[in-house]
């Protein structure tokens, strides 16, 4: 297998690979078939969001990833916390679908984005039954750190 390094990557000058930590992650929980009461019940915790989303009376629910300054371990803590009960929640039909949604900045000057997700953290989301997303915000050059 060939091994690239990053001067072998060509790009207009100026221009750079950007890796940035991500700024929030939140759970998004679909297809609630249940009162916001019995979710909080089940889950042993008070949600962020619960909201009709179909006239077919399902609902959408939110839960947020507390802040940290260890982002990849608080991110990893919280799936292993909720894990085991959405595993059952879908399995008994309370939810349709979850998903761990990490949130980035995307600058006007970035050329390129590149994260690395800790294989332990894919390894929660999968064995949950929790989905991956990525979501790229734009933001002005002016709130680079």
């Amino acid at each position: 297998m060939h091994e690239s390094s990053e001067e072998e990557f060509e790009r207009p000058r100026g221009q750079e690979l950007v890796s940035r930590e991500f700024f929030g992650a939140v759970l998004r929980i679909g297809g609630v078939t249940v009162a916001r009461e019995s979710l909080e019940a089940a889950l042993g915790c008070r949600l962020d969001r619960y909201e009709l989303v179909r006239v077919d009376g399902l609902h959408y629910a939110q839960m947020t990833v507390p802040d940290s300054d260890e982002l990849w371990p608080a991110t990893l803590a919280f799936i292993e916390r909720f894990g085991v009960a959405i595993e059952s929640l879908i399995e008994a039909k309370m939810i349709g679908g979850v998903e761990l949604d990490l949130g980035f900045a995307w600058y006007e000057s970035d050329f390129v984005i590149s994260h690395s997700i800790p294989s332990s953290v894919l390894a929660a989301l999968g064995s949950s039954r929790i989905d991956f997303r990525v979501t790229f915000y734009p933001a002005p050059d002016s709130e680079q750190a």
